[in-house]
């Protein structure tokens, strides 16, 4: 009589790292093949599978199952993240014993375009009147600020017949606002453009409306 002997699960083939762009679509891994075990065919034995990673660049799910044509980890990635982290697959045997599959995914960053999110409500001045700060806090948005430090420049153009004004303060900030200070003897309506531009050219514009 031979008895048996519980045999180590192995990783039989190299998963190459994965390479993928911000914001595309989902990624499958092939896993078929990946993990072999004797005692599958000899013994009967099963494998049950456990995946991680830090969790900060996707999302997965598994696919089908070992010893089908079809295995596979699909990684779903999140929104407007991006950089590198490390995934294992473990294979475990009905006895505990196991073999991890180990490789990097890196998510490459794709510059998103800033936004205008809130509205300028119109401003109402009276010739010779003081100054106006307009409130821009939170008008302008960009995903790559937070994820990638991406910054905002700014211009603003127009009324240059009415007024004069500069930007105070900065975005991110309590306090950011377009301080807008009356020429004399001056009235009308006019019309600025305030347009935020990132560090790679895209820009966003809104608008201000004197009357």
């Amino acid at each position: 009589t031979v008895t048996a002997v519980n045999d180590d699960p192995v990783v039989n083939l190299v998963v190459e790292d994965v390479v993928a762009e911000e914001g595309g679509p989902e990624v499958t891994v092939d896993l078929v093949g990946v993990f072999t075990d004797v005692d599958i065919e000899t013994n009967g034995d099963e494998f049950s599978f456990e995946v991680s990673s830090g969790e900060t660049l996707a999302t997965y799910s598994l696919e089908g199952s070992p010893g089908t044509e079809t295995f596979d980890l699909k990684l779903t990635l999140l929104e407007n993240q991006n950089g590198e982290e490390v995934l294992s697959v473990t294979a475990t045997d009905n006895e505990g014993k196991s073999a991890v599959l180990v490789f990097i995914l890196t998510v490459t960053p794709v510059n998103d375009e800033p936004m205008v999110e809130g509205v300028i409500p119109d401003v109402m001045m009276e010739e010779d009147g003081p100054e106006v700060t307009v409130n821009l806090t939170g008008v302008y948005t960009d995903a790559d600020i937070e994820t990638n430090g991406d910054e905002f420049s700014f211009e603003v153009s127009g009324g240059e017949t009415l007024l004069t004004y500069s930007l105070e303060g900065s975005p991110g900030m309590e306090t950011f606002g377009l301080k807008l200070i009356l020429l004399e003897n001056q009235n009308g309506a006019e019309v600025l453009t305030i347009t935020a531009t990132d560090i790679e050219g895209l820009s966003a514009t809104a608008q201000l409306n004197l009357v």
